[in-house]
């Protein structure tokens, strides 16, 4: 059963946010006895890993919370949710969390929710220019 990103809790990125981390896994290198390191494939995946803020209303994040603690098991289990592509526009991805969330409080009494994710479908983080257009 996939998890989704829970229905009332906003997913459109803080414009300016989004950055990539690492485009894929870093590749394994293995010693040699002569010559240089041998690289070869982490995984046969192409797995990106991103990071972006989301502005939340006390109530989307209180539900955001609860599914982060409850529905994934405190951010152990992937989900799907809707990512901004190249060419404008959302569309669902798998993904995972790699690392805890952050939270700062804003001064529309909104609170900014910083995510790291690894996106485990195909993805192409778009140009800045398109990031303008949620």
């Amino acid at each position: 059963m996939t998890i989704a990103w829970p229905a009332g809790v906003t997913y459109n990125i803080v414009r300016g946010s989004l950055r990539l981390v690492a485009p894929s896994r870093a590749p394994w290198r293995t010693e040699m006895e002569d010559g240089p390191k041998r690289g070869r494939r982490s995984s046969t995946k192409n797995i990106a890993t991103i990071t972006f803020d989301l502005s939340l209303a006390d109530d989307e994040l209180r539900t955001f919370m609860l599914f982060e603690r409850d529905d994934l098991v405190d951010g152990t289990l992937p989900f799907t949710m809707s990512l901004l592509v190249a060419g404008g526009g959302y569309e669902t991805r798998t993904v995972a969390m790699t690392e805890q969330y952050r939270t700062a409080r804003g001064r529309d009494r909104h609170t900014t929710v910083s995510l790291t994710l690894d996106v485990l479908d195909d993805y192409v983080v778009p140009p800045p220019e398109e990031e303008d257009d949620p």
